[in-house]
């Protein structure tokens, strides 16, 4: 009966520690209506979270800072410091102002004047654009981020990003496609919090 019983909490035990394969979601289908805002919001995001958005900002700053204090000093006219302070200003306001300009402008393209569709799946993201489809592997994922509007995959080799508008998920539809995404993808690239 004691060899009975090891046999049978063996077998009992076999069976609970194997782990069972995660189950995919159906696949998760969206339409997106492209708009410059989005564009821009994931152009902004990318900007600043890089070194060079970074110092961008800093030197414009600094431009500010250093004509208050001269003017502070006595080593300039109120005129000079003006001046200092309307170049950092200007600076400052560049960036933001170019990626606006470059965001309508991407606008303009062909692609973007229709509705763009996309289907999430564990081989990877097909998106159907101007009649004819691509196909992106989740190995091709670079980085997926949030930014407030969007989220944006980022993928290697062709230099594109797939920009997808918050409002355009529905809840069952975001939860599929971010299933996917956290089972295909290195959790180090994703930035979606």
């Amino acid at each position: 009966m004691n060899q009975e019983s090891n046999a049978y909490t063996a077998a009992t035990d076999n069976t609970q520690s194997q782990p069972t394969a995660p189950v995919s979601p159906a696949r998760a289908e969206l339409d997106v209506r492209m708009n410059a805002k989005y564009i821009y919001d994931m152009l902004l995001y990318h900007m600043y979270s890089t070194l060079g958005g970074f110092l961008i900002n800093m030197v414009g700053l600094t431009i500010i800072i250093m004509g208050g204090m001269r003017l502070y000093f006595g080593q300039a006219t109120l005129l000079s410091a003006a001046a200092y302070c309307a170049f950092g200003v200007l600076l400052l306001a560049a960036t933001p102002a170019s990626l606006k300009m470059r965001a309508n402008n991407t606008m303009k393209l062909n692609k973007y004047q229709d509705t763009l569709h996309y289907g999430f799946d564990n081989s990877g993201i097909d998106e159907t654009i101007e009649g004819g489809t691509n196909h992106y592997g989740w190995n091709q994922v670079e980085k997926a981020v949030s930014t407030p509007k969007t989220i944006s995959f980022y993928m290697e080799g062709n230099d594109s990003v797939l920009v997808f508008p918050k409002e355009c998920f529905d809840n069952e539809t975001f939860q599929s496609a971010m299933w996917y995404l956290s089972h295909n993808v290195v959790m180090g690239k994703i930035y979606i919090h």
